[in-house]
């Protein structure tokens, strides 16, 4: 057993928690995002038994695809990682088989029910299988400290103070409290003007909606979208594709997204 996975079964043990079947942790690394188009790159799964035995079963996969810079900085996985290394087709009965098969053992890990579950039930389907969830306990970790520790602002703001809002869901008592929790962070996380609070919690943004983002390089890029991570800019004189900005960006965005598109190529946001 290696010292990442001692922590926990020492844990377990020491607070006794039974477990009525074995249950997998598991973690994806993908090239991106999208839960229906982005593909694995690694796979590490960890099962651990109701007598606390373990097992793990790790992959690094190839996604038939190009590794994106982006998803490269993240995971520091590229291309040449995953040269020669098997499909996820090519190991998708082990690992289904590593999740109980037909006796579908327990599932968890952090934020796995909207990102990694659909991201591997994507994958089983791109092999021609089903991955099936139905009938086992999800432990997701991040879901269960959201209900645990609510991030509104009420929850938030006794945190901080020890005490409750006053007036609590009227504009100005909350206009008050949140005012309170910004400068209260500020000392908290050392953060000294409001430039430093603005691109603490908003690295790169340009728009509200998160359509555009500032690339490591200062660059206006895509942030989603078929030409996520390009820039903005080039793909306009260059793609050949004027009718996504026209008859996508222009026609079904918001006012915001079109606004600064309309800055963004004009030059006067950069």
């Amino acid at each position: 057993m290696d010292n990442f996975v001692q922590p926990v079964i020492d844990y377990i043990k020491e607070h006794d928690v039974k477990l009525e079947k074995p249950i997998v942790f598991f973690d994806l690394e993908t090239t991106g995002v999208d839960t229906t188009k982005d593909r694995v790159v690694e796979f590490d799964a960890v099962r651990i038994n109701p007598d606390y035995t373990t097992e793990q079963l790790y992959y690094l996969i190839d996604p038939e695809m190009h590794i994106p810079d982006d998803a490269s900085s993240v995971n520091q996985i590229c291309d040449d990682d995953v040269k020669g290394k098997p499909k996820f087709a090519e190991v998708a009965d082990e690992i289904n088989e590593f999740f109980g098969g037909k006796s579908r053992y327990d599932i968890g890990g952090f934020n796995i029910t909207h990102f990694d579950i659909p991201i591997l039930v994507e994958e089983f389907k791109r092999a021609g299988k089903n991955f099936l969830y139905g009938g086992r306990n999800i432990v997701d970790a991040y879901k269960v400290l959201v209900k645990a520790e609510p991030r509104n602002l009420k929850s938030i703001y006794k945190n901080f103070t020890g005490n409750d809002i006053q007036g609590a869901h009227r504009a100005h008592a909350d206009t008050a409290a949140s005012a309170l929790i910004a400068f209260m962070e500020m000392g908290k996380y050392g953060l000294n003007t409001a430039k430093d609070m603005f691109e603490f919690g908003n690295e790169g943004m340009v728009d509200s909606a998160g359509f555009f983002k500032r690339n490591q390089e200062g660059t206006i890029v895509f942030a989603l979208g078929k030409y996520k991570g390009r820039s903005v800019v080039d793909v306009y004189n260059n793609a050949n594709d004027k009718s996504y900005f026209e008859n996508y960006i222009m026609a079904k965005c918001g006012s915001d997204v079109k606004n600064h598109l309309t800055l963004i190529l004009s030059g006067k946001e950069k």
